[in-house]
C-alpha cells in the first residue's frame, strides 16, 4: 500500500498532528510521501491519500484528484458557524471517501471525528492511535467493496419514452418530506423499467435511471439516463447503484419502480450489514427482505429503498411513510 499525507499550511507551517498520524499509519506501508507545510502537484500512484492542509475557509482550496480505486480522506476544521454536515460536504467537493472533522476544544489539543460520505461516524475522540486504527478500518472496508461497472453503449439511439414527470415529482416530494422530517440532505437515486407509465408497461431490456452526482430534487426528464441491454446511452453515467437495481429488477419481474434515498423510514426492517454505495453484496440482503413481502426497507447505515409494481403504489408510500433521523444503527 502506498500512502500520501499532506498537512500544515501553504506558508510552510508544519502540523504536529500530521507527524503523529504518519508515525502510526506509515509503519507497514510499501511506500509513503509526507507533505507537511507544502502540497504535492498531484496524488497519482497512491492507494490512500490523507489530505489535511490547514487553510482558512475564505481561501480558495486546492482539491487533489485521486486515482480510480484509491481512497481519499480529507479534513475539515470545525470553526464557529460550521458543523458535521459542512465536513461531509467537503467529501463530495473533493470526490473523496471520508472526512476527518477537527474540533478545537478547551482542555484538549483536538477532538477528531472520522465520518464517511453517508455521515456515519467511524471514530469520535481525542486519541490519534484510535483515529488511525479507524482510518485503516475504513480504508479496508472501502477497498473490499465489490462493484460492477455499467458499460457505455456504442451507436445506440435513445428510445422514445412517455413523460416521466409524475415519477420524478414523487421522488422530489420524498426528498422534501425527508428534509422536513429529519433534516437529512437527500442523496440517492431512482429508476423505472416502464416505457409507458399509464398503464404500466414493462420493458425487460430498458431501464431509465437518475444520473450520477446530480441533485435529485432538481432533476428533469431530460437528465435521466437510459440503460438498454445493460449498457447506458449518452454522456451521463447512471447512478453508482445502477447495477444493484438492475439485479433487483432481474430477481423480481413485478417490480417496475424503485426509489432510494439516504434517510431512514420508521417502522421497517433493516438489512444486516453496511456496505459502500454500489457494493453488489448489498443485493442479497435486499432480495431477502423483498422476498418476505416488504416494499419498504432500510439499508444499514445507508438509507432506504422502495420497490413497487405501480406508480400508484409509490404514491401511497409517499403519503403514508415517515422518516427518522438515525446516524448509525
Amino acid at each position: 500500500m502506498n500512502i500520501l499525507i499532506a498537512g500544515g499550511n501553504d506558508n510552510g507551517k508544519k502540523s504536529g498532528v500530521i507527524n503523529k498520524i504518519k508515525d502510526v499509519i506509515c509503519q507497514d506501508a510499501d511506500d509513503y510521501a509526507i507533505y507537511n507545510g507544502s502540497l504535492p502537484d498531484n496524488v497519482s500512484g497512491y492507494d490512500l491519500v490523507l489530505w489535511m492542509p490547514d487553510i482558512p475557509n475564505e481561501k480558495e482550496k486546492q482539491y487533489p484528484v485521486k486515482d480510480r480505486g484509491a481512497v481519499l480522506i480529507c479534513s475539515k476544521v470545525i470553526r464557529e458557524g460550521y458543523n458535521r454536515f459542512d465536513a461531509v460536504t467537503r467529501i463530495f467537493k473533493m470526490h473523496g471517501n471520508a472526512v476527518i472533522a477537527i474540533y478545537k476544544e478547551p482542555g484538549y489539543n483536538f477532538k477528531f471525528e472520522l465520518i464517511d460520505a453517508l455521515a456515519n461516524i467511524w471514530y469520535s475522540g481525542y486519541d490519534i492511535l484510535d483515529l488511525c486504527v479507524s482510518i485503516m478500518r475504513l480504508y479496508k472496508w472501502t477497498k473490499d467493496a465489490i462493484r460492477v461497472s455499467v458499460p457505455k453503449a456504442v451507436g445506440q439511439k435513445l428510445v422514445a419514452l412517455e413523460p416521466l414527470d409524475n415519477f420524478i415529482a414523487i421522488n422530489r416530494e420524498f426528498a422534501l418530506k425527508s428534509a422536513s422530517q429529519c433534516g437529512n440532505r437527500y442523496f440517492g437515486n431512482f429508476s423505472t423499467r416502464c416505457t409507458k407509465l399509464f398503464p404500466s408497461h414493462r420493458d425487460d431490456n430498458l431501464i431509465v435511471m437518475s444520473p450520477r452526482n446530480v441533485d435529485k430534487r432538481t432533476l428533469t426528464a431530460d437528465d435521466m439516463v437510459q440503460i438498454i441491454d445493460g449498457k447506458y446511452i449518452g454522456d451521463r453515467k447512471p447512478s453508482v447503484d445502477a447495477p444493484i437495481q438492475m439485479a433487483i429488477y432481474e430477481h423480481f419481474p413485478d417490480i417496475r419502480y424503485m426509489i432510494h434515498g439516504h434517510a431512514y423510514i420508521k417502522g421497517f426492517p433493516i438489512t444486516d450489514h453496511y456496505f459502500p454505495c454500489g457494493d453488489m453484496r448489498e443485493v442479497q440482503e435486499i432480495v431477502k427482505l423483498l422476498q418476505e413481502g416488504y416494499k419498504t426497507i432500510n439499508l444499514k447505515n445507508h438509507g432506504f429503498l422502495l420497490a413497487t409494481n405501480t406508480l400508484d403504489e409509490m404514491k401511497e408510500l409517499k403519503n403514508s411513510l415517515d422518516f427518522e433521523k438515525i446516524y448509525n444503527f
